[in-house]
């Protein structure tokens, strides 16, 4: 590789000129010249597979002879790398070069600067959605022939819900890929339409995707013989024993051809004794061998080799996610999940300090949609960083992650094991609930990276027997299911132990103690599992069997981020304040019902739905990203009490909705009062965050000394947002000047979490419910 890199620093010359493949460091040559024109074709070929684009290009301009032997080298242009390279106007050729010779990584990342219009030339206004929309399916097609070792993933780029603003480029490519499936029977297209046909919901599809499922399944795809299976059996609670028997039957089937969900169900049954039809020790086998393919991350092998990163880096990373995976409501299997797509990019893609926030976050939004119904976007992806990055930065790195791993983004996790030595042991929920804990605080150290998924798993459930006292730690069917002894597993448990819980806490450089995953599982929903008292190493090694030896570690110890050496680009540290406000509490008085004019008995939470919240909206349609502001006690009355000819804000009426445990304040005004122009002109432009401040407003002042609360409320949210556009930075006592513009109603916190995201549809329906004459918005 040192004679290739050389080589691109030389300038064009004659196939005469001497360039040396090798040169001794003592004394002359002693057998004759050999320059690199005698190396055969096929082993120049080999040597350039290797480069990256940057330097193939590099290489082409070195000598005619090169340029002639990339250009005309079809094997070169199918691996050759792109990574941390997008499409531009000045490589987007090199780009579809790579992408007609099946070049995976040209191909993910050229779909999706297709479908979100990002790096194309010549169409910044995205008036070519429809071509654009066809371009990315057609590669989105390919891709999925070329990564046939994994399931199909590419409809999580494309999941609904879709913009309701006119054309919507994840719809045009939905449709392509049905027009696409009448000239070609692609079982992993199929599988593609078939889950996005199930999101969006559609009234009679059932015999549709039923259809494509059994086409698919009849061309051998594993994928959909389980779709299929779950569909017939897995809401079925009323199986007799002879259906039960033969759907166990059929999921052995489709599991043996390598279905990770469908071997993870079976390895679920056998755990609960249905064995369906075999014997014991053979059920025993098939999880054995499951236990045993488990390997390890080896994610801390990564610091060795990349001096830019620290162990740090990533813990504090990891406590991020956790907050984020806690506000977001996603599931825990979303969180192990992302945080193993995160580790495995990190093995094979050399990561910068300065993107590693940006690739934990884009891992859990990947996750979220391969996983999860409830999604992040990449708006609020952008947004969870504190905007350190921007929406391309979201949709380039996307694309990394998943060409980099070949669209493989589902793995076994320690989380998957836990749950079947859970259902081998029956535990009950508290025990569960402290072997997930143990897990999760295991994710947090990269140097327990060292062992297997299976290992962590097994070695938490034994570390919480002994919290729990339980008498047995490793009962003899743990034994004959997984192949490991209890004495396999001592070293482990003690390395958890430590790590875990007597090697102290980590604060950052703002003397904040990280421990998400604590106060994660403090909660009722996880038995508090985390308040328990944890045994000293000592009483640990004594129900081990173990020779307790010296413990060196001090749990009362802090280790202290003092430097920006082990900090990320970290978001704030700031606990999020749990907010429970009732109706009453919000407004300070009751609102009542005035008619016509009232929307709080007009808008029914029905209406709040989550393609509304979610965002998603196609991921790139206009909405408002409203800051979240700590509320004190007001007294805000339900309507403006100022004419409406003298005030701003005058006709408005406020209501309260509440969906999912939070509060809205829908603020409408209607068409039959006598507000100025410029009135409505205020009232339309707050939720378009652009000019919201308090000069913006183009009505005469209050008729009232101090205008009334309705107004004074709406003057406080577009100051408020001001402050955080700008980025003023806190004071000394935590607060800034300008969040102390009405000290009465509310202050800005440095840290602002966004409670929803308002499109342009939801305004719509909002008009829909109302009165398609009424001015509507919404503040969270």
């Amino acid at each position: 590789m040192k004679v290739i890199r050389s080589l691109s620093s030389l300038q064009r010359g004659s196939e005469s000129a001497f360039i040396p493949i090798h040169v001794t460091a003592t004394g002359p040559r002693t057998r004759s010249r050999v320059t690199i024109w005698n190396l055969p074709e096929e082993i120049l070929i080999l040597l350039l597979k290797e480069l990256h684009i940057k330097e193939l290009l590099n290489m082409r301009a070195v000598h005619p002879y090169f340029q002639n032997l990339i250009d005309n080298s079809l094997s070169i242009w199918s691996v050759v790398n792109f990574q941390d390279s997008w499409p531009s106007p000045n490589n987007i050729k090199h780009f579809e070069n790579a992408a007609s010779q099946c070049n995976v990584e040209a191909l993910v990342k050229l779909a999706l600067a297709h479908l979100y219009n990002e790096g194309l030339p010549g169409d910044k206004e995205n008036k070519q959605i429809t071509h654009n929309g066809f371009v990315a399916a057609e590669m989105f097609c390919k891709v999925e022939r070329l990564c046939s070792s994994s399931d199909p993933f590419c409809w999580l780029f494309i999941r609904p819900p879709w913009s309701l603003n006119g054309a919507c480029c994840k719809e045009c490519v939905f449709t392509y890929l049905r027009i696409y499936l009448r000239r070609v029977a692609d079982p992993k297209i199929q599988i593609c339409v078939v889950k996005t046909i199930m999101l969006l919901g559609e009234e009679g599809s059932q015999q549709e995707t039923m259809s494509l499922l059994e086409e698919a399944k009849e061309q051998g795809s594993a994928a959909a013989a389980f779709m299929l299976w779950e569909k017939k059996y897995i809401n079925n609670q009323n199986l007799e024993p002879s259906e039960e028997l033969e759907s166990i039957r059929e999921l052995r089937d489709i599991a043996s051809s390598g279905n990770l969900n469908a071997q993870l169900t079976l390895c679920h049954y056998y755990a609960s004794s249905k064995f369906g039809g075999l014997h014991q020790t053979q059920a025993a086998a098939f999880i054995r061998d499951f236990v045993h393919s488990s390997k390890s991350s080896s994610i801390q092998k990564i610091f060795r080799c990349n001096h830019e990163l620290t162990p740090n880096m990533r813990y504090i990373l990891v406590d991020w996610l956790v907050e984020v995976a806690e506000m977001k409501e996603l599931s825990s299997q979303t969180l192990h999940a992302s945080i193993a797509l995160m580790d495995r990019y990190l093995k094979i893609h050399p990561t910068s300090r300065g993107v590693l926030q940006l690739l934990g976050v884009v891992s859990m939004l990947v996750c979220s949609r391969y996983l999860g119904k409830d999604i992040i976007t990449i708006r609020e992806a952008a947004w969870l960083t504190d905007n350190t990055y921007k929406y391309e930065d979201v949709v380039k790195m996307m694309g990394e992650i998943v060409a980099t791993l070949k669209g493989s983004i589902r793995r076994p996790t320690s989380l998957d094991f836990a749950t079947i030595f859970c259902l081998l042991d029956e535990m009950d929920s508290v025990s569960h609930s402290l072997v997930n804990y143990i897990c999760e605080l295991c994710l947090l150290h990269s140097e327990l990276g060292q062992y297997s998924a299976a290992e962590m798993a097994a070695s938490a459930f034994i570390l919480s027997r002994i919290i729990l006292k339980s008498d047995l730690l490793w009962p003899e069917k743990m034994v004959l299911f997984t192949g490991v002894c209890l004495r396999d597993l001592s070293a482990c448990v003690i390395h958890i132990h430590r790590k875990c819980f007597f090697e102290g806490v980590v604060i950052d450089h703002r003397d904040v103690v990280l421990q998400a995953v604590k106060l994660r599982y403090s909660n009722e929903n996880f038995d508090k599992v985390s308040d328990r008292t944890i045994p000293h190493y000592g009483d640990v090694c004594s129900r081990l069997g173990m020779a307790s030896q010296q413990q060196i570690s001090d749990p009362n110890h802090r280790r202290k981020c003092k430097n920006t050496k082990d900090l990320i680009m970290s978001p704030s540290r700031k606990k999020a304040i749990k907010r429970s406000i009732s109706e009453k509490d919000f407004f300070g008085v009751p609102t009542t019902s005035n008619g016509n004019n009232s929307t709080q008995n007009q808008l029914s939470p029905s209406l709040l739905n989550e393609s509304v919240l979610s965002g998603y909206e196609g991921d790139e349609e206009d909405f408002v990203i409203d800051n979240d502001l700590e509320h004190r006690p007001m007294d805000v009355p339900s309507t403006c009490s100022c004419d409406p000819v003298d005030c701003g804000v005058g006709g408005m009426t406020a209501a309260p909705v509440r969906y999912q445990g939070r509060s809205y304040i829908v603020f409408t005004r209607s068409a039959t009062s006598n507000s100025t122009t410029a009135a409505s002109s205020h009232v339309d432009s707050l939720p378009n965050g652009s000019s919201d401040n308090s000069s913006a407003r183009q009505g005469s002042p209050c008729s009232q000394p101090d205008g009334c609360n309705l107004c004074h409320l709406l003057d406080i949210r577009s100051q408020a947002r001001t402050v955080y556009d700008s980025g003023t930075e806190e004071d000394s006592d935590g607060e800034d000047d300008n969040a102390k513009l009405n000290p009465a109603f509310m202050r800005t916190r440095s840290r602002v979490r966004p409670h929803c995201v308002v499109g342009s549809s939801f305004k719509r329906k909002c008009k829909t419910q109302i009165g398609s004459a009424s001015k509507t918005f919404v503040i969270p």
